[in-house]
């Protein structure tokens, strides 16, 4: 047994025993870079145990907003249902989804890009539950830019945050937002699509859901033409000057993720590495290259 396994045991138990489950198959299943995931199989019942990472505040995750952000999407086939809950014990159950989890492969092509343009538009018009936080990237940003400085670029970004308050105002009619479209969030299950892991989800603005899935998998000019005309079935669609100054805002934001990741473990796998490094370079490029916001005028 790994060490991870072995000292979730007594949660992995729990969540079992309130299950009804008194002996399920347990398996290790790969995740996230801070949570610890566990599929539960037991006769009819196939669950994934969710335990939450440390360091939530750090991060801006709050778990009672992620709670209610699924539970609201689950409610519309959007997302896998919640069956157990315990926010102070650290750890969710969820439906296990029995079905591939998206490539990014797929998730680059044309055809990936318009099935989730499809799908955000149905997450979009989803009604914001009562109660749900406000999530605004800039202030996301000067967050964890005070959290990382001093040091370059952290300190430029951080310099940024008051032009970039100008530049992305708050949107008059904030939408549900899952704000982490990564691939490996993405899994098609009994022919619907569903997101997992919505622990930044919140009310936001549309075009930064739309504009994390263009940065996330870099996507070609056809496939984020796929992407904004399914989006656009729904009724709106970002000009490309927005598009691009979101995803400039998402990339800042993503790269501060990584360095305080990076800076709190002390360690960092090749690929991360690789990404936060391109990130940099893209970040510093002048703003008609990487489609950075304007100084207001």
């Amino acid at each position: 047994m790994e060490a991870a396994q072995e000292r979730d045991a007594p949660l992995i138990a729990e969540a079992a025993c309130a299950l009804g489950m008194d002996n399920p198959a347990v398996t290790a299943l790969s995740g996230g870079s801070r949570n610890r995931c566990y599929r539960l199989a037991q006769g009819p019942l196939d669950v994934v145990l969710r335990i939450a990472g440390d360091g939530d505040a750090t991060y801006a995750v709050e778990r009672g907003a992620e709670l209610l952000a699924q539970r609201t999407a689950a409610r519309q086939g959007l997302a896998p249902r919640l069956l157990l809950e315990d926010p102070e014990r650290g750890y969710v159950v969820m439906e296990h989804l029995s079905g591939p989890v998206w490539s990014r492969a797929w998730a680059a092509s044309p055809a990936g890009a318009s099935r989730l343009g499809e799908w955000l538009g149905r997450l979009h018009a989803v009604a914001v539950p009562p109660g749900l936080r406000r999530i605004s990237f800039v202030e996301v940003l000067d967050d964890y830019c005070a959290r990382l400085a001093p040091g370059l670029p952290a300190a430029a970004l951080a310099d940024r945050c008051a032009e970039l308050a100008h530049a992305f105002e708050p949107p008059a009619a904030p939408v549900l937002c899952h704000n982490d479209l990564h691939h490996r969030n993405l899994v098609e299950s009994a022919g619907r699509l569903c997101a997992v892991d919505w622990e930044y989800a919140g009310a936001g603005d549309p075009v930064m859901d739309l504009a994390g899935y263009v940065a996330y998998h870099d996507l070609s000019g056809d496939a984020t033409r796929s992407l904004l005309a399914a989006y656009a079935a729904h009724g709106y669609a970002p000009t490309r000057e927005s598009l691009s100054q979101a995803r400039w805002l998402f990339e800042a934001v993503w790269w501060a993720w990584l360095e305080l990741l990076r800076r709190e473990t002390g360690a960092e796998p090749p690929e991360l590495a690789a990404t936060r490094a391109g990130l940099e370079r893209r970040l510093a490029r002048p703003a008609r290259e990487a489609g950075t916001p304007k100084a207001p005028t």
